[in-house]
């Protein structure tokens, strides 16, 4: 009994302590919670606070010059510091005290901070544009449209590209559209009344920069200014706002600049029946100069009564071209330069021509033109160059025979292209169809007098049009078939006529006894060339040149590969091309005549014409032509010889490269000659010679008959840079000869081996050369 109670009394005792432990716990916890409790609380009124810190409901009344202004930045960081302190707090507990004060604080605190953090990013955000904003309004309110005024401009737009999209991050929708109205609308509606100034401006500034040495995009800027200005009126901004006036005086002056290269004639009427015209009512106004046409979409100009030495431009606006009226207008060749109506523009529904004389008439518009040639129209040829109607038709209407002696169609087909058409008399007229896969139809009652294929192509002949004759190239491969609906008097057998067949099928020309040739001996003449390229680019030559320039509507870019040039000629066969000249920088680097076999498509190589100058694979690039040569015309000259010896008179056609990116190395594969500027007073060349040409001697690499020898290289391609001085001639051929010659005590230049050279220096009066 004794051990009974004594046991029942050790376990009272237990349970005594295992009460007085659990009722300590408990109290501990319960001060966790209370404490968390007070924390959360702590962090929610600051939460209520800042909610209307940034809601506009409350900024109104509180803030009201500062709505959009930051909001209490020590609320705010007073609200994160005690959200991480409730947290903290929170952190410790278990079970549902935690959970529900966890809840709490996400709805209650962390929803508002993220809300007032959105609101401050769009409160920084929109200041940047306010920034930028408030430096251009001053602009603006004192009229001034300068480089200031542009570069800001430009610098609000960027501001509210990047920013603007905080704004719209903004909590609530009235607070958000008043952060839209007060930072974003007032910025966006200021660049919409200085879009047209601005861009008057850039259009004036553009047409200074090229005044001189690219007088068509010149023309076109000032084109546009007068485009901008007739918009700028139509949205409010007059002639007399102090916007538009502030650039009047700049305008002036950019045209006075443009003036002394050409002359400009604006469009302004949109009525077809009465179109703005230019030139006397009698008589007739001569222009020493060429003249540029600007007619803006759904705008009408005429000129009339003009005799125009140089060439006639045509170009569009922005938005798009308009339509030209040519009355009584001669377009002169000067010095075999001139004489060309060049349409760069024109709107689908037309260039009108009456009486009208030309050389040529040459379309680039890639939209598509229509060209209506009315009576008393003379012009020597019509050139669709390459790009023309890329996107749209190009239509021809002649109301007579004779407008046109002959139709050169250059332009490739595609899915956009539409291709050429032909309506009206051109029976007297040659059709050359150059372009790949073009697309040419001769619409209802045309008359054609000769078809020549020279590359594959679809061809149609509808209902009641007359062909004198269809011809196929030699060169050309595969099928060439002609969907004829009307009449094709002679047609070669090798052209496929699907339809009404030809009256007479000319069979293909079969080797016989040759006969004596007849009293009558045919003067060979050329018809037509072209340049070729290895990316299969051609461009057509007009008037005995060939025009590759580096920038405009049709730039030929420094990376294109020049593979050689493309003739053709009448007769087609038996007529032999002799180059007695090739002729640049005052030299004739031919040293006896070339003379090619030739019939209708023959090339004749870049490198035939220049030597190993063209590293052969496939030709030569245009940076390494024009750092040669510079902007200087290669002039080729030679005659046609046919096969019973009658010779043409003396052809010129002079290639004119443009003006390339400057560069100080030329490369081929014999090695890089590099300019390095002045060095000691001396202007430095290095020549690195390639290891696996070491042994090339120097006659060997440009070989007769060809002049372009490894002397004339370095003195024209050293001589061009413009690293030198543009009067500093460095040495002639012959010195540079004897110098290189002399570096090894030979006399005799052509057996210096390349290698022979390497680590070897010698100078002249202007330059130093160094070779490794």
């Amino acid at each position: 009994m004794k051990n009974k109670k004594a046991l029942i009394g050790k376990s009272l005792m237990v349970a005594a302590v295992a009460t007085s432990a659990f009722t300590v716990t408990n109290h501990a916890d319960a001060a966790s919670v209370s404490s968390a409790e007070k924390a959360v609380v702590k962090a929610e009124k600051l939460a209520v606070a800042l909610k209307w810190e940034v809601s506009i409901e409350n900024r109104k009344v509180k803030y009201p010059k500062n709505r959009v202004g930051y909001p209490n930045m020590k609320l705010f960081n007073d609200t994160k510091k005690a959200l991480v302190e409730a947290n903290k707090a929170v952190s410790t507990l278990k079970g549902k005290d935690k959970t529900v004060l966890s809840a709490r604080l996400n709805a209650n605190v962390s929803t508002y901070i993220k809300r007032a953090t959105a609101y401050i990013d769009a409160v920084s955000s929109g200041l940047k544009i306010q920034k930028k904003y408030v430096e251009l309004q001053g602009k603006a309110s004192k009229g001034l449209v300068d480089d200031q005024t542009e570069k800001l401009y430009h610098e609000v737009s960027k501001e509210v590209k990047k920013n603007a999209f905080m704004l719209d991050r903004v909590y609530g929708v009235t607070t958000r559209n008043e952060f839209r109205s007060f930072y974003k609308q007032s910025a966006e509606n200021l660049l919409k009344d200085l879009i047209y100034p601005v861009s008057i401006k850039m259009e004036i500034d553009r047409s200074v920069k090229d005044a001189t040495n690219n007088t068509e995009m010149a023309a076109k800027h000032l084109g546009n200014v007068h485009y901008l200005i007739n918009e700028a009126a139509k949205k409010g901004l007059k002639s007399n706002n102090k916007l538009i006036v502030g650039s009047q005086a700049k305008m002036n002056a950019a045209l006075a600049e443009f003036n002394k290269q050409g002359a400009l004639y604006v469009a302004n009427s949109t009525s077809a029946s009465a179109p703005t015209t230019f030139g006397p009512a009698t008589g007739t106004e001569t222009v020493n100069k060429t003249v540029y046409v600007y007619a803006g979409v759904n705008e009408h100009i005429k000129l009339k009564n003009f005799a125009i030495n140089g060439n006639l431009v045509i170009v569009g606006s922005p938005a798009g071209a308009g339509s030209v009226y040519l009355e009584n207008v001669k377009v002169n060749k000067v010095n075999s330069a001139g004489g060309n109506i060049i349409v760069q523009d024109i709107a689908d529904h037309s260039l009108h021509m009456k009486d009208v004389e030309a050389s040529s008439v040459i379309v680039n518009d890639a939209d598509g033109s229509n060209i209506v040639a009315e009576t008393g129209v003379k012009v020597g040829s019509l050139v669709i160059s390459e790009s023309a109607g890329a996107k749209g038709k190009i239509s021809i209407d002649s109301e007579a025979a004779g407008s046109f002696g002959s139709i050169m169609v250059s332009s490739k087909g595609s899915s956009a292209s539409e291709g050429v058409s032909l309506k009206g008399d051109f029976s007297t007229t040659t059709v050359t169809v150059a372009g790949e896969n073009n697309k040419l139809s001769l619409e209802k009652d045309a008359k054609v007098n000769q078809i020549i294929i020279n590359a594959a192509s679809n061809i149609s002949v509808a209902a009641g049009a007359v062909v004198n004759e269809v011809k196929k190239d030699p060169s050309v491969q595969g099928e060439v078939k002609v969907d004829n609906q009307g009449s094709i008097k002679k047609a070669d057998s090798s052209v496929i006529v699907v339809g009404n067949p030809p009256v007479v099928v000319v069979p293909p020309v079969t080797p016989g006894p040759v006969t004596p040739p007849g009293p009558e001996i045919v003067v060979p003449s050329l018809t037509g060339f072209s340049a070729l390229f290895a990316s299969n680019k051609s461009v057509v030559g007009v008037n005995g040149r060939l025009d590759l320039p580096s920038t405009g509507t049709s730039p030929v870019s420094d990376s294109e590969i020049f593979t050689g040039v493309r003739f053709t000629t009448n007769p087609a066969t038996s007529v032999k091309l002799q180059v007695t000249a090739l002729t640049a920088r005052n030299t004739n680097f031919l040293s006896t005549p070339l003379e090619y076999n030739i019939s209708n498509g023959t090339t004749i190589t870049t490198k035939d014409l220049f030597g190993a100058l063209d590293t052969g694979t496939p030709g030569i690039t245009m940076q390494n032509l024009r750092s040669v040569f510079l902007n200087d015309d290669i002039t080729l000259k030679g005659k046609l010889i046919s096969d019973n010896g009658a010779k043409s008179d003396e052809i010129t056609i002079v290639i004119n490269l443009g003006t390339g990116t400057p560069v100080s190395t030329f490369t081929n594969e014999f090695g890089k000659i590099t300019k390095m500027g002045l060095v000691d007073s001396k202007h430095k060349i290095v020549v690195e010679v390639n290891p696996t040409k070491e042994n090339t001697r120097l006659g060997d690499i440009y070989t007769a008959p060809t002049k372009i020898d490894f002397a004339q290289l370095l003195l024209a391609f050293a001589s061009s840079s413009i690293l030198l001085d543009s009067d500093v001639v460095p040495a002639n051929v012959e010195e540079l000869k004897a110098k290189i010659a002399a570096l090894i005590n030979s006399g005799a230049f052509n057996d210096v081996k390349l290698g022979q050279l390497k680590g070897k220096t010698f100078s002249t009066s202007k330059f130093t050369v160094e070779f490794k």
